[in-house]
């Protein structure tokens, strides 16, 4: 607390964003070692690491250093921000975690734990984004996305686990991730970003070239329909008034279409199976109303870290899948209530910005995959919307209607 007394408020934040920034670039070094064996045309499955895991758990040991950060700030400012919701989410996880001590083991709460962490990044990170940054940001994020789409390029001829089609090309490429899925998902925050953050010249090459030829490369359907769908809202609000219903029944349209034609566009003849199985996940999730007493089973983390052969003796308490569902994880980690207040948080008019395309991509994110697990989409996030919490603050305070 002295070190932090010594460097004030200003100093703190500026070594919070400097973290953050460095989690961020070394996105690609977390799973090093699957983008390898991709390349050497191996088959990687996200149900195994194959990254040493001292480097997967460097963004958490930089992230925790955040948090850590954030807090003192807290103290130094003597003010916080905190929904009522977001304490409701956060009190039955302490509870859910609790009463999960008799019936889970060890290694499962700690997998619970990495997965509910992140959260706290809400809390911390007021006041500690600016403008500034999140244009550096941005910036960083374009520079990821450019190496992310050369390999998918490589792995366009190299990559084999996910099938061929009619020209003996890859059906999937997914960059950094094992699942190809989260490629498109990044591919989508970085458009918001670049959209709302970033203004260089090449930004409408990076929006309208490189982010959805990276998404039709993953073979994801729900990123393409996230791409669609974000393209339409900027055209429904963009337009006149008189216009907007006319507007709007042509996106219909063409979003119907380009849904029917999906198994054509990505390659894959089972392409429905894909959202109907997740709709079966989360309706099958075991789940408390006010708490729940699985904490932990409902994370990648868990999956990934009972596979690891350098850890021994770690078993799930619980048998479980992989989820590939915020809605799900949630569910079944702090239970219902716990999902409820959490999505009365995260889609809270509050946390965003005038037409931001935010929501529908945090909305694609929830469906696809399990978003406090994903990185960097989970910081992008928290990030983005501390900033415009922020900002609507400051404009409270000073009498000014917010975003403007």
């Amino acid at each position: 607390m002295r070190l932090t007394e010594k460097l004030g408020p200003l100093a703190v934040e500026s070594l919070m964003q400097f973290l953050i920034f460095t989690a961020v670039l070394l996105t690609p070094l977390y799973s090093f070692s699957e983008i390898i064996l991709s390349l050497g045309g191996f088959d990687v499955s996200r149900l195994t690491a194959s990254t040493p895991l001292f480097v997967k758990l460097l963004k958490d040991f930089l992230l925790i250093l955040v948090i850590l950060l954030g807090f003192a700030n807290i103290i130094l400012r003597g003010r916080i921000a905190l929904a009522p919701s977001l304490g409701v989410f956060f009190l039955v996880s302490i509870l859910s975690l609790l009463y999960s001590l008799t019936s889970q083991n060890t290694e499962t709460i700690l997998s619970g734990v990495r997965w509910l962490y992140p959260t706290l990044l809400l809390v911390v990170l007021y006041s500690a984004i600016d403008s500034l940054f999140l244009s550096r940001l941005a910036a960083l994020l374009v520079a990821l996305l450019v190496v992310g789409f050369a390999l998918q390029l490589v792995q366009l001829f190299t990559v084999t686990a996910f099938g061929s089609n009619l020209l003996g090309l890859s059906r999937r490429c997914a960059g950094y991730y094992a699942n190809p899925s989260t490629m498109a998902l990044f591919a989508l925050y970085v458009f918001h970003f670049v959209k709302s953050y970033h203004f260089r010249r090449y930004r409408l090459l990076v929006m309208y070239l490189i982010v959805p030829i990276s998404i039709f490369l993953t073979g994801s359907g729900s990123g393409i329909l996230g791409y669609v769908a974000i393209c339409g809202y900027l055209c429904v609000v963009g337009v006149p008034p008189k216009r907007k219903l006319l507007v709007l029944t042509l996106a219909f349209a063409a979003t119907l279409m380009i849904v029917l034609m999906l198994p054509v566009l990505t390659g894959r003849s089972d392409f429905f199976d894909s959202p109907m199985g997740r709709l079966d996940v989360v309706r099958n999730s075991s789940y408390g109303l006010f708490v729940s007493s699985d904490f932990g089973t409902g994370t990648n983390s868990a999956i990934l870290y009972s596979n690891l052969d350098n850890i021994n003796g770690f078993e799930l308490s619980k048998s479980t899948i992989v989820l590939d569902s915020t809605f799900a994880s949630i569910v079944q980690n702090v239970g219902l209530v716990g999902l409820f207040a959490f999505l009365f948080y995260i889609f809270s008019r509050r946390n965003f910005s005038k037409n931001s395309t935010l929501p529908i991509i945090i909305l694609v994110a929830f469906s696809t995959g399990i978003l406090f697990e994903s990185f960097p989409m989970n910081v992008l996030t928290f990030v983005a919307i501390s900033h415009a919490n922020s900002q609507r603050l400051s404009a409270k305070r000073m009498g000014v209607p917010p975003f403007a």
